[in-house]
């Protein structure tokens, strides 16, 4: 589950490095984020390996993303010293498709089981959301990828919101435009993931947990995920996007931190209840 999530937070960074105006902020922003993204990459390699050993860490699919989003997030390190505001391949392509390789390696963690085992239960969720059939499947595996794209763009987010409040302790000349921006994808992600839990969830709750489950885990998880990782990260984007139409950066930053340990933990716990229950929430 650690390295998981550590691909879906760098895919999260390099998405919103890919959504940044470059020439609203100053390169060593731009260059921060690609640190960030490459040592993001470089733990997540090696909590795979952990997890599964080098060899089968790098083997299948789900290994030839995890070393494609590792060579596009340190190639995009490299490049980004010299462009960081200049060249669209650099600005833009580049982190966007090093996002979209790190989200494929965070899903083949999920799909071909590199954290642990799910629960013996751990059907029952899925039953009520998939149904059954020959697509179960398919269904099953497109609503891992929403959900964990959604993770990351919340993810992404918030953590690339936090490290441009800090810029406006040292960069003076930069204007409130770029965290008013990020202020509004941070709000639009949680806007998105609210909704996309409450149609997962839906089916759950209305029908019951059947004899064998235990419902009192099941709900006190999920609990957890939509109290501090919906309502509380929502709560703080709010009181974040008041303080960036105050003009209070330093306040919006301290918030930030908090919305970050939020959206953490809601994230996290999304993790165990898909492995462990199904539930791509």
């Amino acid at each position: 589950m650690t390295s998981v999530f550590l691909f879906q937070l760098a895919a999260g960074v390099m998405l919103m490095a890919a959504l940044t105006r470059s020439a609203d902020v100053s390169p060593r922003y731009l260059r921060l984020l690609a640190r960030v993204c490459a040592a993001l990459m470089v733990a997540g390699v090696a909590a795979r390996m952990a997890e599964r050993g080098w060899r089968p860490a790098l083997n299948g699919g789900d290994g030839l993303a995890v070393l494609a989003a590792a060579a596009f997030s340190v190639g995009w390190l490299a490049a980004s010293g010299a462009a960081a505001s200049r060249g669209r391949a650099v600005r833009r392509v580049w982190p966007l498709v090093g996002a979209a390789f790190a989200l494929a390696a965070a899903a083949g963690g999920v799909l071909s089981g590199a954290s642990e085992p799910p629960d013996a239960a751990g059907d029952f969720p899925a039953g009520l959301i998939y149904g059954s059939g020959g697509d179960t499947a398919v269904r099953r595996f497109l609503a891992t990828g929403v959900s964990l794209g959604l993770g990351a763009a919340l993810l992404g987010a918030v953590t690339a919101g936090m490290l441009l409040g800090h810029r406006y302790l040292t960069d003076r000349d930069m204007t409130i435009a770029p965290l008013r921006r990020m202020t509004g994808l941070f709000g639009a992600a949680v806007a998105a993931r609210i909704a996309w839990v409450g149609v997962i969830l839906w089916p759950v709750a209305t029908a019951g947990a059947p004899p064998g489950v235990d419902a009192t885990w099941l709900w006190l998880m999920v609990g957890l995920r939509v109290g501090a990782g919906l309502i509380g990260t929502g709560a703080f984007a709010y009181m974040t996007w008041d303080c960036v139409r105050r003009r209070s950066t330093q306040s919006a930053t301290g918030i930030l931190y908090l919305a970050m340990v939020f959206a953490f933990t809601g994230e996290l716990t999304a993790q165990y209840l898909l492995r462990t229950r199904g539930l791509a929430v």
